[in-house]
């Protein structure tokens, strides 16, 4: 359904798509992967938060970019770095009409999760997938739609691989 959405946006607005993995709870992985398709940057953070000096605070900036040591409240540092992000989301999108994807959100990392949260005072244009067991706070706020998907039939999965493959299903596949 992913797919069908993005076919159907128009071909001057880019999607950038963020994966969250069922491994390791990388601060705000699949934003980090956004970024990079947006620069077309490679790297860590850091290099990737390089690419955008120019439209990030210095202040800012300098604080995220600055190594962990030198911070004596981590957690202000972690708000500091979504707040940067959100910022950058948000400038993205105004210069170019960007919409984001966040895929397997079931698997989200803490900082990626507050980041979803705190959207809902300024919102962005966001598709996210995830598990129907997936259940988190930001997903009862106003101007989120949720697609509720029922399991495809066996006929359906059968019509699906003929279509793709352009053969019948094998009868192993029941």
């Amino acid at each position: 359904i992913t797919h069908e959405i993005i076919k159907r946006l128009p071909q001057d607005k880019p999607v950038y798509l963020g994966q969250c993995a069922p491994t390791g709870q990388t601060p705000f992985a699949p934003v980090y992967d956004i970024l990079r398709q947006a620069s077309g940057t490679k790297g860590p953070p850091e290099a990737v938060l390089q690419t955008f000096a120019h439209l990030c605070d210095p202040h800012r900036l300098a604080s995220v970019l600055a190594p962990i040591a030198n911070h004596t409240d981590t957690l202000q540092r972690a708000l500091e770095e979504r707040e940067l992000l959100l910022d950058l989301l948000r400038v993205l999108q105004r210069e170019t009409g960007a919409v984001y994807v966040i895929e397997d959100v079931h698997w989200v990392d803490n900082g990626t999760n507050g980041l979803l949260q705190s959207l809902t005072t300024a919102p962005l244009p966001f598709v996210i997938t995830a598990l129907p067991t997936f259940q988190a706070s930001w997903q009862r706020n106003a101007g989120i739609t949720t697609i509720q998907l029922a399991p495809l039939s066996e006929a359906a999965i059968h019509e699906i691989v003929q279509a793709h493959f352009d053969t019948p299903a094998s009868p192993a596949l029941s």
